[in-house]
Formats: structure tokens, sequence, C-alpha cells
């Protein structure tokens, strides 16, 4: 019987000492112990890959075009110069570098799914608070096109220099009420206008 557990804890040892990079993926190994501990020891590894799962950690970071919504609950509130409230819901597709993942994940400390939530959406955000800042609520309306390179331009010079491509973005940006309510009533009178001369 004693054989049997000892075999069996050496067979589980063995299966759990093993994993698969997929493709499309980098691995990153990060010792647990020794002098050189933790994070700042973390090293690339693809394909399969054997380690001690006592002293060692394995994560894996896609490198392929990943798909993030801020809908629902992660849109947000931006406001115009003149302090109009519009509503944003973004949707971004964007991928680590694969020769920077091993620094991504140093200086973050944090898996990809984990980002998203943290400084990848606050990157986000700032972009577009930033960016909706810059023009009244009236310029933003009539130079949609323009506010959107504003926008693309912020996300580049904070996700670019730290190992994230955003490959297609959508802002999503809806009018305050008060504008749709505004836009209504002009589309009325032009309506009636017509209406009347006919």
């Amino acid at each position: 019987i004693m054989k049997n557990i000892l075999f069996i804890s050496i067979m589980s040892m063995i299966i759990s000492s093993c994993t698969r990079i997929a493709p499309g993926s980098v691995g990153v190994k990060v010792n647990q112990f020794g002098t050189n501990k933790g994070v700042m020891d973390a090293t690339e590894c693809t394909g399969t890959v054997w380690y001690n799962p006592i002293s060692y950690d394995i994560y894996e970071f896609p490198t392929t075009i990943q798909h993030k919504e801020y809908t629902g609950t992660e849109s947000f509130i931006v406001n115009s110069k003149d302090g109009a409230e519009f509503h944003v819901s973004p949707i971004i597709n964007y991928s680590v570098k694969q020769e920077t993942v091993v620094e991504v994940f140093k200086k973050y400390k944090k898996e990809l799914y984990e980002l998203e939530t943290s400084f990848i959406k606050t990157a986000v955000y700032d972009a577009f608070r930033i960016a909706t800042n810059s023009f009244t609520s009236d310029s933003l309306i009539s130079n949609r096109q323009k506010y959107e390179i504003i926008v693309r331009q912020l996300l580049d010079k904070e996700l670019l220099p730290n190992g994230f491509t955003i490959s297609q973005f959508t802002s999503n940006l809806s009018y305050p009420e008060t504008f749709k309510k505004a836009i209504e009533a002009k589309n009325a009178m032009i309506q009636q206008a017509q209406q009347a001369e006919n």
C-alpha cells in the first residue's frame, strides 16, 4: 500500500510539473525561492515546459488580439469643456507585444484579464476624459472624427510604451439627453415647416 501511495504521489508530481504553453501565447516562469525569487526573476517560456511546482509558477499570457468591451457597469461618463455629460461604452481590440510579455508581467504583477480591469481600463478612461474635456459639447458633436483621432493618439501614447498595441477601438459615445431632445425638437420643427410649405 505504501508503495502504491508513493507511486501515485510521484506520478502526480510529474504530471503537475509539466504544462504546455498554447500557440499564440507566451509563458512566464516565476521563481518562488532562492536569492532571485519573485517576479523580478521571471523568464519567458514556450511550448512544453517542465518545472518544479514547489519552486516555480507558470503564467500564460496570450499575444493574439484580445477583445474587450467596457459596457454595462464598466461604461463611464465623461464631461465636455462646457460641462455636458457624454456616456462612453468603448470596445477595444488589443494585444501584448510578444517581446514585452515578461517586462509587462514584472511591472504589473498581474495576468492579462486582471490588467483589463485595472491598468488598461484606467488608460482607456483617461484618454476619453482628456479628449472629451478638450471639446465643447457642440464642437464634439460636429467633430466626431477628430475627437476619435485624439482619443486614439492618447491611447497609443499610454499603452505602446508599456507593451500594448491597440488594433481597433470604437468609442460608442452617446449624447446627453438634453441634446437628444434638442435634436428631436429641431427635426420636428423642420418637418412642421415642410408640411406647412406643402
